[in-house]
């Protein structure tokens, strides 16, 4: 990353800082108690866009209403990727200068009060901690090791050489003993 880049990721922290959902009431829901579910996930990665859409499928056996948010980092949406009623994706002519997405799809997906919001990044990615800080999701979950964990109502540990499925088998794992009341 150059000079600039760094002064642009700067910049767009100290504006999620100041833009940050504080009206949001967190409440902790477990898989039993939900009726709803938001994913956040790279779907420029094949082995990310498989495990998320075996996971969509695993949630609506909980009943579940999923909507799972892709990303592709291209500057237009690949052939043959067409938004379903559970997936919506944007890309990187989405984002701002400071990457921040914007778009009609990424603000309904903050605005709407899902009971629980996973992000399944492995790694950093400011789109999605723009995103998962300003969501008005009620239980937000993702790994610990981000540097954006403090958006994160549940952080999950992940070992280094871990990778996507082991943060969703825990995530599940938590979420499946959490009991409201």
């Amino acid at each position: 990353m150059g000079f600039l880049d760094d002064i642009r990721l700067k910049l767009a922290e100290r504006m999620r800082k100041s833009s940050a959902s504080t009206e949001r009431q967190q409440v902790p829901v477990g898989l039993n108690d939900a009726k709803t579910c938001a994913i956040l996930y790279r779907a420029d990665d094949a082995e990310q866009d498989e495990l998320v859409k075996k996971y969509v499928k695993y949630l609506r056996d909980y009943k579940l209403t999923v909507k799972a948010l892709g990303y592709f980092d291209l500057p237009k949406m690949p052939d043959g990727v067409n938004p379903k009623l559970e997936y919506d994706y944007f890309t990187k002519k989405d984002l701002n200068l400071l990457l921040q997405p914007g778009g009609k799809i990424v603000a309904n997906f903050i605005e709407e009060p899902y009971d629980i919001l996973i992000d399944t990044s492995i790694t950093a990615f400011f789109p999605f901690k723009h995103i998962v800080s300003l969501s008005q999701a009620k239980f937000k979950v993702g790994r610990k090791e981000l540097d954006y964990s403090d958006c994160f109502d549940l952080m999950i540990k992940v070992e280094e050489g871990k990778d996507l499925r082991y943060l969703l088998r825990n995530i599940d794992h938590y979420l499946n003993i959490i009991n409201k009341g």
